[in-house]
């Protein structure tokens, strides 16, 4: 059966841009549907690691996705998800392919492959309300609407008491990319309890449980992860295109990186594979806690927009919306 190759789009081992890339997808689903399912949809294995605990209908990871010939196909509207495709010719869809309101209804077909997985998840979060804090953008230049002024973290903290406040004796389920350090973080695996924090204090006054909560995560404290040119990491060290050794302390921060030696390489993909597929593994605990969460706190609540948020959003039922927050409940 011939494909459509979905791209990576915002992809990057700490920030794997699961919101983004998810649109992507969506687009290149409704256009194989409109043609009877023509083509199956080709995702790369190692920045789809979703694919692992998510079933994606009518979609395969491969490794040879940049080896596939194919012809490019853009959807800029609605009219051109009805586009004709050619059975017997491979696609790729265009990274820059969007509609202003995509069919984000397709969100609730994704269900998680391990059903004793998912009643855990379930369990742990039936009587919490799920709340997703969002950091500032990675992308300085990115100047989104939002509700304090970037790197105000005495501003922010106060919000997200502000918006806790609400629900008064109530317990949370916390998601967040959040952290000092400004742009971009570089946090894998949040601790948020930890003082160093901006969000200690909050979690440690209300009743609050994160994903280690519901699996158990054993961080890979001071093993080298090798990143090169390939796997990205972090812009600033990748720009360069020189392989680098990253470590991560027990507060689940990077704390350093040093130049790999070329004997070093051939270990590239066992580290990083691994790094990559934890991490996945505790933004897909993440997504589900807050979907099944009896109520979810959007980012915008206390910060700004987050296609995460979004996508949760719509998988609950609760309508859609677009990047400066407007709502369409159809």
């Amino acid at each position: 059966m011939a494909v459509i190759k979905v791209e990576n789009g915002s992809w990057l081992v700490y920030d794997t841009g699961f919101g983004d890339r998810i649109q992507q997808w969506e687009v290149a689903y409704k256009l194989s549907k409109n043609n009877g399912f023509s083509h199956t949809l080709l995702v790369e294995d190692y920045a789809w690691k979703e694919t692992k605990f998510i079933d994606f209908p009518y979609t395969e990871t491969t490794e040879d996705f940049k080896t596939i010939r194919h012809e490019n196909i853009s959807v800029d509207n609605s009219y051109n998800l009805h586009t004709e495709l050619d059975r017997n010719k491979d696609y790729r869809l265009s990274p820059e392919s969007q509609i202003f309101r995509p069919p984000s209804e397709l969100v609730s077909i994704l269900k998680l492959k391990d059903k004793d997985f998912e009643n855990i998840i379930r369990e742990k979060v039936k009587d919490r309300i799920g709340i997703h804090v969002r950091n500032w953008p990675h992308n300085l230049d990115d100047n989104r609407p939002d509700i304090t002024v970037r790197f105000d973290y005495d501003t922010k903290i106060k919000k997200v008491r502000e918006v806790l406040d609400r629900y008064p004796n109530e317990k949370f389920y916390l998601s967040s990319d959040f952290t000092y350090g400004g742009s971009p973080s570089k946090v894998i695996f949040p601790q948020f309890e930890k003082s160093y924090h901006p969000l200690c204090d909050i979690y440690n006054d209300y009743d609050i449980i994160d994903y280690r909560d519901i699996v158990d995560f054993k961080i890979p404290i001071d093993i080298p992860i090798i990143v090169t040119d390939t796997i990205p990491f972090e812009r600033n060290w990748d720009k360069d295109n020189i392989p680098r050794i990253i470590f991560i302390n027990g507060d689940g921060l990077v704390v350093s990186s040093t130049i790999v030696t070329v004997s070093m390489q051939g270990k590239v993909w066992d580290t990083i594979d691994k790094l990559c597929e934890l991490k996945i593994k505790r933004d897909v605990v993440d997504l589900f806690s807050l979907i099944y969460s009896k109520e979810f706190i959007h980012s915008m609540d206390t910060g700004p927009f987050s296609s995460f948020s979004r996508f949760v959003r719509e998988y609950r039922g609760e309508g859609r919306e677009d990047f400066f927050g407007g709502y369409d409940d159809e």
